[in-house]
């Protein structure tokens, strides 16, 4: 491990940067100029900047706690209707800086809404909900226009013009409805009855070309109509079932399904023109913007891609969401790259700067751990629930990474994996589920990546050894590569012998003390120690030379699930399960921090080369980004020392001048009690009190009567306390006095305490009397 660049122990951790989830599934409305995306997450909207998704923003709050079921956006891009479990519809303007709500109103559904449209004008919107039912609303008048019940419940709807509207439903039926211009408030009445399809219509689009229709179905066609007649022109079978499809101009029909593949059809010779596969899962939506000539497509994961309209080549790719997040790592020899494994076959890489994500495909299952070589910050090894583990290669320059080698031979997932400190003998440690520790050496590994990961050199194991009775969770190697530690869910931490001469593991001895499984184990920048964490919430320092326990590290309330040296090894820190970081002395044993960091089981956490930047990860799918900020922290509070050494010696001269009306002023804009009582005692004793009171404007008479309260709780300062309120009651009108906010509360606080002064006076008046007395009637004696 490289030795930290800056002094000092870690005291701050500030959050820098966060890549959060930005879109769990449903509607998707993308701005005419294509700059931003807006999504459902859960009870929110996201605003997505499509160029910069970490400048994202929320529309709505998640305190509501209403879950949304639909958006829409109108042609002219100023307005977003949304509507929610509820039965509650809100629109809002999204034309300014901020989103502000125009109205809400109730849906008169009696089932959630699952599709909406506006009409061209914007001046209709169709709602279509489960309870087979489509309602028009005149957006102007504010008023129901038309109730449209149909067969099934409502899969696809779509505006053909201002007076027309086609609704797709579950079954595989359509209609098509047209308003009487005649009438005056003219409903809608059905024109056309369409039964082409025998599965759920999943879209429905107009042609501008030819004024046309096409409906894309589940039952792998599409068919274009006439809305005029509505007579079928044309049947296309799309030879999959269709889950979303798209017209572009010049008629070019795109569509997704469950393939993976994005597919560019003919319409009218019914011919499959281009097909480009997307993702290893099924593709959900597509989308078209005419200003940027590009594609959107959804995958099944949540996953955001977009292409080039022409070309259909990938251009830009943003994670909807993680869900949860294994492993992160930092590669690259300044850490431009961060690679993370989250629950899924593919990993993430991420650049830095830009926090722009391109997947890598390699693994048939979610990746589970990462490990980057201090000796090569270009290479990454992987490791899956497919069994294999992967050694892949960086590609800066194409912003990807290539398959240099892979290792099978694990029965069971590996968990985890570690690569040797140096490269002299460079090798690779994994251990996993099937209780095993395997050594993979690495002299043989090619310097080019191969084409794919089938044509990919298969590494040899070495050497293989059982390491634990259960589960093995965790393993790391020495600095010096003599030494490895593995932990388990058996309770135990081992350490093991490597003789990376003859490539062989050996036992060296036990590491007990744990009352549960262990879920990580590290080493010390020196080697001498070895840091272990557990599911009983308590992180313990070995010796590696004795396998003695030099120190308990208590205060996680959860069980912690990783564990790192800092700081050069004079720190720990730790995280755990309930979304809590801590940072520890090691030699002291206390805790420096605690920082919340995440909503749920922090899985990852990994520094920077240089230890200035820490990245953590979790079961939330958020991937929070820290900075160390003890310096900056030490500056501030210095600032903050010298400033307040300033405000005492202007306060002081103010006071040495005899300007003790400036002073209070001086001394209540600072907000600070004790410097306005040494004023307010010396203006009692020069008798200006009454004068300084009504010279204050009504917020420093505020700050003075909260003041008062805080000063009269105690005996040592009820005196200057009471001299106050005698001055404000005595001088202020009480009308003035009411107007002041909080007042109530002041005066219920001021109350018992004056009583409590008052009968100790009254006390302490009758003792002088009585002492009086006594002295008196004394007699001197003899």
């Amino acid at each position: 491990s490289m030795p930290r660049v800056s002094t000092g122990s870690i005291r701050c951790l500030r959050k820098s940067r966060c890549v959060e989830t930005l879109f769990n599934g449903g509607d998707t409305a993308w701005r005419n100029d294509g700059s931003i995306l807006y999504t459902m997450r859960g009870d929110v909207v996201k605003a997505v900047r499509v160029d910069d998704p970490l400048q994202s923003t929320t529309i709505g709050s998640e305190e509501e706690g209403l879950k949304l079921t639909s958006i829409v956006l109108d042609d002219s891009n100023t307005r977003l209707t949304v509507a929610f479990t509820n039965g509650l519809m809100r629109e809002l303007d999204v034309s300014g800086v901020a989103p502000r709500e125009l109205r809400s109103w109730r849906s008169l559904h009696s089932a959630p809404i699952l599709a909406m449209a506006y009409s061209p004008l914007s001046n209709l919107l169709a709602t279509g909900s489960s309870d087979f039912a489509v309602l028009i609303w005149d957006m102007e008048s504010h008023r129901l226009v038309a109730k449209l019940v149909g067969p099934s419940v409502v899969s696809a709807l779509v505006f053909i013009s201002s007076t027309e509207v086609a609704v797709g439903y579950m079954d595989g039926t359509a209609r098509i409805f047209k308003r009487d211009e005649e009438e005056e408030d003219g409903g809608f009445t059905l024109i056309h009855d369409l039964k082409n399809h025998s599965s759920r219509v999943t879209t429905i689009s107009v042609d501008p070309a030819t004024g046309f229709i096409v409906l894309s179905s589940r039952d792998q066609t599409a068919t274009v109509v006439d809305p005029m007649t509505g007579v079928k022109k044309n049947t296309v079978l799309l030879f999959e079932a269709c889950e979303s499809s798209v017209i572009v101009p010049d008629s070019r029909l795109f569509t997704v399904g469950e393939e993976g593949k994005i597919k560019e059809w003919n319409m009218q010779k019914s011919k499959q023109v281009k097909c480009e596969l997307i993702a290893n899962e099924p593709l959900e939506s597509i989308s078209y913007n005419s200003v940027r000539h590009e594609l959107m497509v959804i995958t099944a994961t949540k996953n955001i891609v977009f292409l080039d309209g022409e070309t259909m080549k990938v251009k830009r790719e943003i994670v909807g969401m993680h869900d949860e997040i294994f492993s992160v790592a930092l590669m690259g020899d300044k850490d431009e790259f961060l690679a993370v494994a989250s629950n899924s076959p593919e990993l993430k890489l991420y650049e830095t700067a830009t926090y722009n994500c391109k997947f890598v495909t390699g693994h048939t299952a979610s990746v589970v751990s990462l490990s980057v070589p201090h000796w090569n910050p270009s290479l990454l090894a992987s490791c899956a629930k497919d069994n294999a583990v992967i050694v892949w290669k960086l590609d800066a320059e194409r912003h990807t990474l290539g398959v240099l080698a892979v290792c099978s031979g694990h029965t069971s997932a590996p968990s985890s994996i570690s690569f040797s400190h140096t490269a002299t003998a460079p090798f690779l440690l994994s251990t996993g589920y099937d209780t095993m520790l395997k050594l993979w050496p690495l002299k043989t590994l090619p310097a080019k990546p191969a084409e794919s990961v089938e044509a990919a050199v298969h590494l040899a194991c070495a050497s293989t050894l059982k390491a634990h009775a259960k589960d093995a969770t965790c393993v790391d190697v020495s600095p010096n590569d003599a030494v490895a530690v593995t932990g388990g869910m058996d309770k135990m931490a081992k350490l093991w012998a490597v003789d990376s001469g003859s490539m062989q593991l050996g036992i060296v001895g036990t590491l007990s003390g744990h009352k549960r499984g262990i879920w990580d184990a590290r080493f010390s920048p020196q080697g001498d120690k070895v840091a272990t964490s557990s599911g009983d919430a308590i992180v313990r320092v070995f010796s590696v030379s004795d396998r003695s326990m030099l120190a308990t590290l208590e205060g996680h309330t959860s069980a912690v699930l990783k564990v790192l040296f800092v700081n050069n090894g004079n720190q720990l820190l730790s995280a755990d399960s309930g979304g809590i970081m801590r940072v520890w002395d090691v030699k002291g044993g206390v805790e420096d921090l605690a920082q919340e960091a995440h909503e749920d089981k922090i899985w990852s956490v990994c520094s920077s080369r240089k230890e200035e930047m820490y990245v953590s990860a979790g079961s939330d799918g958020r991937i929070v980004v820290w900075e160390d900020a003890t310096e900056l922290l030490q500056k501030e509070e210095m600032e903050k020392q010298m400033k307040h050494a300033q405000e005492v010696q202007t306060l002081d001269n103010l006071m040495a001048d005899g300007r003790y009306k400036d002073a209070l002023k001086f001394a209540l804009g600072l907000d600070r009690p004790y410097c306005a009582l040494k004023v307010v005692i010396a203006l009692g004793d020069a008798g200006e009190l009454g004068a300084a009171i009504l010279d204050l404007d009504k917020g420093e008479l505020q700050v003075l009567m909260q003041f008062t309260t805080k000063w009269n709780t105690n005996t040592k300062t009820s005196h200057p306390a009471q001299l106050v309120l005698q001055s404000v009651l005595l001088q202020i009108a009480p009308e003035t006095l009411l107007e002041m906010p909080g007042i109530g509360g002041i005066l219920a606080e001021l109350l018992p305490y004056t009583k409590r002064h008052y009968d100790r006076l009254n006390k302490a008046r009758q003792d002088v009397s009585l002492l009086n007395y006594y002295w008196k009637h004394m007699r001197v004696a003899n």
